[in-house]
């Protein structure tokens, strides 16, 4: 049987002419140019030192919907925390979606650095890196000499911008400087400690304080809304204090000292109840100090503080005069002798009064008057007018903040940080004027003032951007009007040097101090020098005589005694603890035993000024115990002949004298005067007859 075999065929028709072509399907669409997400690609994570450029550039990439790469899509990229900077803040992204930044460098002070990557109106993101210092970092040693210079860091690192000027002849010496540093994090955080920059530990050959003003610079990055200001820390206490602000901008603080050592920081209120100093735990022989920027919050500014110091009780009760050693006044010596004695003394009593040597008399007050000069005349004013005009001009590098505004958050910054009443200057145009911030209330610092001892309602206020006008020579109601329009604070220890401040006031105390500057004074009258207890039998003109007084002319009868001669304020201590008596002034004064009512002692005090050009100056405060005596010469009235010699005899009631008195004798007569050693006859034979008058002195020998 045979299988039929089936042949299929397959006809393949033409209808175009012939030629054969392919059809393909058409291409998937492109993908779409929208940006949906943006996402960081490179540099997140990062840690280096403060002020490091970051190896990695910050880069994000730009995704559509789909998760594809977009490319030219504009970003931008901004610092948005920690400060630092970009050398590029736009770009645009690639083929491969990506844009990168320019070399992101990490602001100064540690912590978290964050950049801001904004892609069009898509959601932001950021991108963190950690500015860390490392455990221990140094910068090599530098030696200057007296001729001074700065001390600058040029290095990349946390301390890029570090700068200290040496003014010419602020040391005698050539100095070597050192610094290390660490991080700020190794100390504890309190309220008034908030470290922005590393802790720098510098230490120097420098003794002493400087003789110019020391300026330093730290750099750092200082949140918004905040105050920095330079700290000094004693790295073996933790004794901390203020130096007055004189200039900060973003990313550095600029102060003024006269020392950098941790010896030197005046106790706070914490410490001198503690009794902490650790002197000792110090480099000797040079500065040993930690400086660190800290920065305050306006709260913290804002807020009332009160030292405990009140006028009335911890200032010195007389009124600012002007001394044989500074004419113009003592406020400067007033004020930082008073915040010396609260911070050291306290304990001992109120300082009010405290050295007054006659109840209601305060320019008794020979010890204050005489140290608070003193120590006036360690300060030049110059000082005062070179930190003013710092604060002054710092407001050109703080845009928006006002030079007052500065210089009043300076003095709540060295209140708040310090914890003690602060030195601040209140100045017109051309007079500069010392007072003491002790509290604050709202936009008011309460001051004690010099000119008003014991003042409690005086105060400096502060307005929207500056300090209203202070009368800083209005003594009373009706006291002249002098308007202050500068007002900044110097602190507490940073430009006046307390070392000697507690031998001084032993000084002080004893009455002692300054007898080699101040001129001698002695109390005068026909018969010589004076002492201290002054025996009055007649009536007895007096004087003062002292090498720095004006020449007052002396009355007929006198001239053998002239010279110059000082005023006197005279006043009587009417016994027990009764005020003391204003009995006038001049340059005379004359003892009258009639005025009293029967022989003993009477206390005077007198207030010794004197002319020093045109101004008349405190120059002393004595007093003299004047002893009234009844005297009496036997014989009376005797009658004899022509060269017989005649006993006489001079008595006195009461019989008060000192052990060793010298008996003067005039007889009037032509002879010479006599004087006998602790014996009060004497024999005398008159050459020729007449009435004489017989004139009997006695002097302690």
């Amino acid at each position: 049987m045979r299988h039929p075999i089936l042949l299929a065929l397959t006809l393949v028709i033409a209808c175009s002419g012939g030629a054969t072509t392919t059809v393909n399907p058409p291409p998937p669409p492109p993908p779409s140019p929208t940006p949906a997400s943006v996402a960081v690609q490179a540099g997140d994570g990062q840690r280096s030192e403060p002020g490091d450029t970051l190896p990695i550039r910050a880069a994000v990439i730009v995704r559509n919907a789909a998760g594809d790469p977009v490319s030219g899509v504009a970003v931008t990229f901004a610092i948005d925390s920690g400060g630092g900077s970009l050398s590029a803040t736009a770009a645009t992204t690639g083929a491969n979606g990506v844009a990168e930044s320019g070399r992101w460098t990490l602001g100064l002070a540690e912590g978290r650095n964050t950049l801001k990557v904004t892609a069009g109106a898509l959601a932001p993101v950021k991108i963190a890196a950690t500015a860390a210092v490392s455990a221990v970092g140094s910068v090599p040693g530098t030696t200057l000499t007296s001729g001074g210079g700065s001390i600058t860091v040029a290095q990349p690192g946390p301390l890029h911008g570090f700068s200290l000027n040496i003014p010419a002849g602020a040391y005698l010496t050539s100095t070597t400087w050192t610094m290390t540093y660490r991080s700020g994090s190794t100390i504890a955080k309190t309220a008034v400690m908030n470290p922005v920059s590393p802790i720098i530990h510098l230490t120097g050959t420098a003794t002493g304080y400087s003789a110019n003003l020391l300026t330093i610079t730290i750099p750092a990055t200082i949140p918004a809304n905040t105050f920095p200001v330079i700290i000094l820390r004693d790295p073996s206490t933790g004794l901390i204090e203020a130096l007055p602000t004189t200039d900060y901008d973003s990313v550095s603080v600029t102060a003024v000292t006269r020392h950098l050592n941790a010896a030197f920081l005046l106790k706070n209120n914490a410490t001198r109840s503690a009794g902490l100093r650790g002197p000792s735990a110090l480099r000797t022989g040079g500065y040993d100090v930690e400086v660190v920027v800290s920065t305050l919050t306006r709260a913290q500014l804002d807020a009332d503080f009160d030292s405990g110091f009140r006028p009335g009780t911890d200032d010195w009760g007389f009124e600012n005069p002007a001394t044989f050693l500074q004419s113009n006044g003592i406020c400067g010596g007033m004020t930082l002798t008073s915040m010396w004695y609260f911070v050291n003394k306290k304990a001992d009593g109120n300082l009010f009064h405290r050295l007054d040597r006659a109840l209601g008399v305060p320019l008794s007050n020979r010890g204050g008057i005489r140290w608070s000069s003193r120590v006036n005349a360690a300060q030049p004013e110059g000082r005062f007018n070179e930190v003013m005009q710092a604060a002054t001009e710092s407001a050109k590098r703080t845009p928006g903040v006002s030079a007052g505004q500065i210089r009043y958050d300076n003095i709540k910054a060295q209140l708040v940080v310090s914890q003690l009443p602060q030195l601040i200057i209140v100045a017109s145009s051309n007079i500069t004027h010392a007072v003491m911030a002790y509290r604050t209330v709202g936009s008011s610092i309460y001051i004690t003032d010099p000119n008003i001892p014991g003042g409690l309602d005086q105060k400096v206020r502060f307005g929207t951007s500056d300090f209203a006008p202070y009368n800083m020579a209005a003594k009373s109601a009706t006291g002249p009007v002098v308007l202050a329009y500068y007002i900044a604070g110097l602190g507490a220890s940073a430009l006046y040097d307390w070392g000697k401040f507690p031998d001084e006031y032993v000084q002080a105390v004893a009455g002692s101090i300054d007898e080699d500057i101040f001129p001698v004074t002695e109390m005068r009258s026909r018969f010589g020098v004076l002492s201290d207890t002054i025996y009055v039998a007649d009536t007895m003109t007096t004087w003062v005589q002292c090498a720095g007084c004006q020449s007052y002319p002396l009355p007929a009868g006198f001239s053998g005694n002239s010279g110059p001669l000082a005023v006197m304020t005279l006043f009587r201590n009417p016994g027990g603890n009764l005020p003391w008596t204003s009995k006038g002034e001049g340059t005379l004064n004359q003892l009258n035993p009639a005025s009293y009512p029967n022989p003993g002692d009477f206390r005077y005090g007198y207030v010794i000024t004197g002319m020093l050009g045109s101004d008349e100056v405190w120059i002393d405060w004595k007093t003299y115990t004047v002893r009234k005596l009844d005297g009496s010469i036997t014989p009376a009235a005797p009658t004899d002949v022509v060269g017989n010699p005649i006993s006489f005899a001079m008595q006195v009631t009461p019989n008060k004298l000192p052990s060793d008195v010298i008996y003067r004798w005039d007889f009037n007569d032509g002879t010479a005067i006599v004087s006998v050693n602790n014996n009060n006859t004497v024999q005398h034979a008159f050459p020729s007859a007449g009435s004489f008058v017989i004139a009997a002195q006695i002097l302690d020998a």
